[in-house]
């Protein structure tokens, strides 16, 4: 029984590692087809990737890679409704449509889920831990940019549910350029000048802590150059 047993903990162990290699190959094989301009290679590959993935967390990096590629040819709306049916199987959904009343409900929320926390209290929030919800930011962020051109009233919403999933989550590395967007809105459209500024501060001092050296660029420049 003994010998049974420990054969199939090693066929299991066996299959997955197969698996697992089997995962990280056609993912790295998806973004190196996207990266040299064969996005019909690209499709081929991200598709078998989210088709054959196990686990959904699994299909985050692929879908990421798509969202990527959909912009990259200026496939705007394509780009965007690609990240939206797998940030709600993570548990963030967003508006097909949004509008400016949406905008103007999300801030009001984001603004009253702030009041008893400040941007130097948000500084000493742990650290998210929830792989579903850092998943979520990151994937947030990669289709901000289609957002900006092809969707713009969903760009703020990214920056509202960004900032009420760090403070029910913790801080991830993407929270960074969460903040600096936020600080800009607040700045620029809001003409609240002093809170903007110290969530932008909030923000480039979290990059180091954070390690979040992947959004870097984007949380700097945001503070700097817009806030």
């Amino acid at each position: 029984h003994l010998s049974i047993r420990r054969q199939r903990q090693m066929c299991i162990r066996d299959r997955r590692q197969k698996y697992e290699l089997c995962l990280a190959l056609h993912t790295e094989a998806a973004e190196a087809a996207y990266l040299t301009g064969h996005f019909d290679r690209m499709e081929r590959l991200a598709q078998i990737v989210e088709q054959r993935a196990d686990a959904l967390l699994d299909k985050v990096k692929a879908c990421e890679i798509r969202v990527h590629a959909y912009f990259a040819q200026n496939k705007l709306l394509k780009s965007i409704r690609t990240a939206l049916p797998l940030l709600r199987m993570l548990g963030v959904t967003f508006p097909n449509k949004p509008g400016k009343l949406h905008i103007f409900l999300n801030m009001l929320v984001t603004k009253l889920a702030l009041l008893r926390c400040s941007p130097e209290a948000i500084s000493q929030l742990p650290e998210m831990s929830d792989p579903y919800k850092l998943a979520a930011m990151r994937l947030m962020i990669k289709m901000s940019s289609a957002a900006y051109i092809g969707l713009p009233n969903l760009l703020p919403l990214i920056g509202f549910k960004g900032v009420r999933l760090s403070l029910a989550y913790g801080n991830a590395p993407a929270s960074t350029y969460i903040y600096s967007g936020f600080g800009m809105i607040l700045s620029v459209f809001q003409g609240d000048i002093e809170t903007g500024y110290r969530f932008g501060e909030l923000a480039v001092h979290l990059v180091d802590r954070l390690h979040a050296e992947e959004f870097a660029a984007r949380t700097i420049s945001t503070a700097n150059f817009l806030i």
